[in-house]
C-alpha cells in the first residue's frame, strides 16, 4: 500500500523503517528539507502543512491510502486531521487517547484513579526532584534539581512556572517498556523492552529479553491493557514504568507510534507495529503476524563515532543528523540506520542486533566494537 507519514523525526524513521519491512511504499512529509528520515522514505514532500497550498496537499495526500502520523506538533497533527477528512483518507490517529497521554498532569490523573503507583509528586517527595515539561515525551528539557536553592534558581533562570512542570521523585532503577495495540480499548499487549540511558536521561539502548520474569511481564500486560480500556485506545499506545523498591511505578504514556522499541519488538518477535496500526484503523480490528516460534535477542543502540572514539548518545543524536539509510552487514551488527561513509571522521549510527541468546547479542556487539576500532 502508499501510506503517508507526517514527520520525517525519530518517529518518521521508525514509521518508514516498518513500512518497508512491510512491503508499503511511503510517502513523507516533513517541513525540513533534511529531516532525518528524508533518506529511508520512498517518496519525499517538503513543505509545512500549516502554510501549504492546495496543490502542495494534493500532491502529499493524493496517492496514499492511509497517513500515519509521526510528530507531536498538534497544530499539525490538528491540520492533517481535517485534510484527511477533506479527502475521505484515512488517520491512523486517535485525538482523545492522544490528547491525555501527551499530557502529563492529565494523563498521572488518570493515573491515580485508576491507582496505579507513581513517583512522589512535589512536595510530597523530598530531593533529588526530577523536572519534566507537561507536554512533552521523552528526555526532552528533563532536569534533576538537589534542593530548594536549585529548584529556584532553575524556575527564575529559566522563566518557568511550576504550573509549566511536572515535579517528581527522582528514582532509580530499572526501566522498562511495553507496547499495546488496540480497537476501542480490546487489544494485545506486546514484549516488554529493557530501557538503557545516557547522562542526559535519553534512551540510548534497548534490550530484549528485559530480564524480567514472566510474573513481572504479566503485570506489566495487565497495566497497559488496562490503560488502553480505560482510553478506549484505537491505536497504539506504549507505556514506560521504572521498578524501583520492589514495584513498578509508571512514569509516562504515549498514544502514537513510539521510537526504538517497535524495532526491537519486530526483530524479537516478528510483530510488524505499523501493519498493527493500519490494520486497528482501516480493518477495525488487530492481527497479529505469525510470532517466531523461538524469540531472538536484540540489541539496538545509537552510536557516535568521532575523534576516534565511540559513544553511546541517547537518540537525540540521530534527531540531529541527517543523511540517515539503511546498511546491511554494518560492521558485524545485522543492520544500521546511519551516515557512515567510509573515511568519513564523524558518523552516527542506530545500530541492530540479533542473536538466538542474549548472551551471543553481547558478543556480536563486542565484535561490532573491535571491528570499528580496527577499520
Amino acid at each position: 500500500m502508499n501510506i503517508g507519514v507526517l514527520g520525517g523525526g525519530l518517529q518518521g524513521i521508525e514509521a518508514s523503517y516498518l513500512l518497508r519491512k512491510a512491503g508499503h511504499e511511503v510517502f513523507m512529509l516533513d517541513k525540513k528539507p533534511d529531516a532525518p528520515a528524508k533518506e529511508l522514505a520512498h517518496h519525499y514532500f517538503c513543505f509545512d502543512l500549516l502554510h501549504a497550498t492546495e496543490k502542495q496537499v494534493d500532491a502529499f495526500i493524493s496517492p496514499v491510502e492511509a497517513i500515519i502520523p509521526a510528530t507531536e506538533n498538534i497544530n499539525a497533527l490538528m491540520a492533517m486531521e481535517k485534510i484527511a477528512q477533506k479527502y475521505n483518507k484515512i488517520f491512523c490517529f486517535d485525538r482523545v487517547a492522544y490528547s491525555i497521554s501527551s499530557n502529563k498532569v492529565i494523563s498521572n490523573r488518570l493515573f491515580a484513579r485508576m491507582g496505579l503507583p507513581m513517583p512522589l509528586p512535589w512536595p510530597k517527595a523530598g530531593f533529588p526532584l526530577l523536572l519534566k515539561p507537561v507536554n512533552s515525551s521523552g528526555s526532552k528539557d528533563v532536569k534533576v534539581v538537589v534542593n530548594i536553592n536549585g529548584l529556584e534558581e532553575l524556575l527564575a533562570s529559566e522563566k518557568t512556572t511550576s504550573a509549566e512542570l511536572v515535579m517528581e521523585e527522582f528514582l532509580e532503577g530499572p526501566s522498562y517498556s511495553i507496547e499495546v495495540a488496540a480497537v476501542k480499548g480490546e487489544g494485545s499487549g506486546l514484549d516488554v523492552t529493557l530501557l538503557q540511558f545516557d547522562e542526559l536521561f535519553d534512551c540510548n539502548r534497548v534490550v530484549y529479553p528485559s530480564g524480567l520474569d514472566r510474573a513481572g511481564v504479566t503485570l506489566l500486560e495487565s497495566m497497559v491493557l488496562q490503560l488502553a480500556k480505560a482510553l478506549q485506545l484505537t491505536g497504539i499506545m506504549d507505556l514506560e514504568v521504572i521498578h524501583t523498591a520492589g514495584q513498578f511505578k509508571v512514569l509516562e504514556i504515549d498514544a502514537r507510534l513510539p521510537s526504538q522499541t517497535p524495532i526491537v519488538v519486530y526483530h524479537a518477535s516478528n510483530i510488524n507495529l505499523v501493519n498493527c496500526l493500519l490494520d486497528a484503523f482501516l480493518h477495525g480490528k488487530i492481527s497479529m503476524q505469525k510470532v517466531l516460534k523461538k524469540k531472538k535477542a536484540v540489541i539496538y543502540e545509537h552510536l557516535h563515532y568521532c575523534g576516534r572514539k565511540i559513544f553511546s548518545p541517547g537518540e537525540h543524536i540521530m534527531a540531529e543528523s541527517s543523511g540517515l539509510y539503511l546498511k546491511e552487514n554494518f560492521f558485524s551488527a545485522d543492520e544500521a540506520i546511519t551516515n557512515y561513509a567510509p573515511g568519513e571522521k564523524s558518523w552516527v549510527a542506530t545500530v541492530i542486533i540479533t542473536a538466538d541468546s542474549i548472551d551471543e547479542a553481547w558478543q556480536k556487539r563486542q565484535t561490532m566494537i573491535e571491528t570499528i576500532i580496527a577499520q
